[in-house]
């Protein structure tokens, strides 16, 4: 018969708590499964459809927050197709943003590559 000593039950115990954590906390994503789109609107629709997911994965959103992302997603969903790149991704970053937590957040690198901006941030100090 085997037996493990301290310190390997130890890391097999911590091993196994941090999958059940992550798996909790960070779950995955649902396969996304569009046919291609042939416009502009059924691409923003189907990106928009999906993103409907995001609201069940961030559990950072307050009830109020919560609220006022889903419904700037069914105002975004009526403007479908008549959003620029910029406007579109402002407009997904808006309902993130609403969940106030820090670690939620677009992807910038995707922000930055195709909205022909620079990488640089401003920030507003207390003493203004």
């Amino acid at each position: 018969m085997w037996v493990l000593g301290g310190w390997a039950a130890l890391s097999i115990a911590f091993g196994l708590l941090a999958l059940v954590f992550f798996q909790k906390f960070y779950p995955d994503a649902p396969k996304a499964d569009y046919p291609p789109a042939q416009n502009l609107a059924t691409a923003q629709q189907q990106d928009l459809d999906y993103f409907r997911n995001y609201f069940t994965l961030n559990q950072a959103y307050a009830p109020e927050a919560l609220a006022q992302a889903k419904s700037l997603h069914g105002e975004a969903l009526a403007k479908a197709g008549k959003y620029s790149p910029a406007a579109f991704t402002l407009a997904i970053a808006r309902m993130v943003a609403l969940s106030d937590n820090g670690h939620s957040q677009v992807s910038k690198r995707y922000l930055s590559t195709t909205n022909n901006r620079i990488p640089c941030r401003l920030y507003r100090f207390d003493d203004g």
